[in-house]
């Protein structure tokens, strides 16, 4: 099965990797470090063929108030030590053009499942669209209802990322209790029937986790499609959480994961996401070798960013000369194909 596996490695025809199933998947999963850099270079090479630039993104994190129960978040509503915050549209659309003074139109505004988000949510996004029409709005806010979701593209919202986290029903409840995988994927489709274009993707190294799940994971996103893009960041154990003590996600076995989506998902923007450089020093510009097309900063004042606990409270801060590193590596890989 492994040299069968390898030889899709070496095919001229993509669309042998494009219908890649399950058993590769998990054998890919097993590479060591050779058989690891033949997946890499093949997921270059994929990336350069499907996909036109690196892009970078600018994050406003507007509030972190949280109604979720998620076992892996400090942000989690049970939090009663961290102090709350909500951003005024001024302060948002303030951050947002930040970005945009640096050619970053591309602004995605995240928070917690926050109860009272479209009252701050709606008038920033219409502010954003009137003073930078050619800026592209990206929402991250959650569960939400079909109404809400259609409000936000009524005021000019592009897209809008919610990860399913495991395709595994049973580790999603358990890390997510408050709701249901089946929930989660209902509010997927009804962001992509108000118009909305999906974003999705997933944790690698939950406790508990299978190389299985995770090749179901991979295969859900394709299950997805259309999804411009998608996000497979390993987990990080977050201080004042239930998962506090256990291990983080591996940063080797994170971008097999990555080089493997790239392969089955070949015109998906996928971010260099920030716990890679949590786990290692220059894990992003690694990033860029592996399928990677995105990179994402931080607008969110710096009175509030040590607040947004979202993959743990001793964040990496991604700023402009970190990003433009990055950028210069991944156009370096393009123009190696």
């Amino acid at each position: 099965m492994r040299e069968k596996t390898r030889e899709l490695l070496k095919t001229e025809h993509y669309t042998n990797l494009f219908s890649m199933d399950k058993d590769n998947i998990v054998e890919m999963l097993k590479f060591d470090e050779k058989d690891a850099e033949e997946l890499f270079r093949k997921a270059r090479e994929v990336r350069s063929k499907y996909m036109e630039k690196f892009v970078v993104r600018g994050v406003v994190e507007a509030s972190n108030y949280c109604r979720a129960k998620c076992l892996y978040c400090s942000m989690n509503a049970g939090n009663e030590k961290l102090p709350r915050y909500r951003m005024s549209a001024d302060e948002i659309v303030k951050s947002a053009w930040k970005g945009y003074n640096h050619d970053i139109k591309m602004i995605l505004l995240q928070t917690g499942e926050d109860p009272l988000f479209l009252d701050y949510m709606i008038p920033a996004i219409k502010r954003i669209k009137s003073e930078m029409p050619d800026a592209e709005i990206i929402c991250c806010n959650g569960e939400r209802t079909e109404k809400e979701y259609q409000a936000l593209k009524d005021a000019g919202a592009d897209k809008y990322i919610l990860k399913f986290e495991t395709s595994n029903p049973e580790l999603y409840k358990k890390y997510r209790p408050h709701s249901t995988l089946e929930k989660r994927l209902n509010c997927a489709h009804l962001i992509k029937k108000v118009g909305l274009g999906l974003g999705t993707g997933f944790i690698i190294g939950l406790p508990g986790q299978t190389d299985e799940d995770i090749a179901n994971d991979i295969l859900m996103i394709k299950n997805l499609q259309p999804t411009p893009m998608a996000s497979a960041c390993p987990f990080i154990p977050n201080k004042g959480t239930e998962l506090e003590n256990e291990k983080a996600g591996d940063l080797f076995y994170s971008f097999k994961v990555v080089g493997i989506s790239r392969l089955i998902n070949p015109s998906v923007c996928m971010p260099a996401c920030s716990p890679y450089e949590y786990l290692k020093k220059g894990g992003q510009i690694d990033g860029t070798g592996i399928g990677c097309t995105s990179v994402t900063i931080r607008l969110t004042p710096d009175k509030y960013r040590d607040l947004y606990q979202l993959y743990t409270n001793d964040r990496i801060t991604i700023n402009l000369d970190m990003a433009k590193e990055v950028v210069e590596a991944a156009h370096a890989n393009w123009e190696n194909f």
